[in-house]
């Protein structure tokens, strides 16, 4: 969740799938807040009404959250669904969270590391992928993941040289 939307207690959430009509169907979600001491606390949150808006974020409102400061209580929550409440992907699709723990190679199979976790960055959807040289954002998009093998659990990273600071 980013942010309070308006006094009565909505909030402003961004999906992974920024495309996907998941909060239409679904009637609660998962959540997630860090702790202080590096930990986690987790909580179910029912969703009472959920609107789309223009910028393809969603505006939700949550049972028991009726005011802007109760909405601000929730602010940098992590929001899942588990699986078998979602639509299944069509044959062209996958979900974000398939991508994680991938073994990231290049095209003639060479190993460049492992998909450590994948985020928006609000054009595309972006892996995190741990290296040698430390942690690498590679957009996922034609121009740098060449291909994507589930069933062997191997992405396939087309240039990832070009994004790593001082190589080419």
């Amino acid at each position: 969740m980013t942010r309070p939307h308006g006094i009565r207690g909505e909030v402003r959430v961004h999906l992974h799938n920024r495309d996907s009509d998941a909060l239409e169907t679904l009637d609660a979600l998962d959540a997630r807040r860090p702790t202080a001491d590096g930990g986690e606390t987790r909580f179910a949150l029912t969703i009472e009404a959920a609107r789309r808006m223009p910028d393809r974020s969603w505006i939700v409102l949550f049972a028991g959250i009726s005011s802007r400061n109760d909405a601000e209580t929730l602010r940098g929550v992590v929001l899942s669904a588990d699986r078998g409440r979602l639509a299944p992907p069509d044959d062209d699709e996958l979900y974000a969270a398939d991508l994680v723990d991938l073994e990231a190679v290049a095209p003639d199979g060479r190993s460049l590391g492992r998909v450590r976790s994948v985020y928006d960055n609000g054009a595309q959807q972006v892996l995190v992928v741990a290296t040698p040289d430390g942690d690498v954002d590679v957009p996922y998009v034609d121009a740098f993941v060449a291909g994507v093998d589930l069933e062997a659990r191997r992405v396939v990273i087309a240039d990832l040289d070009c994004l790593i600071p001082g190589k080419t």
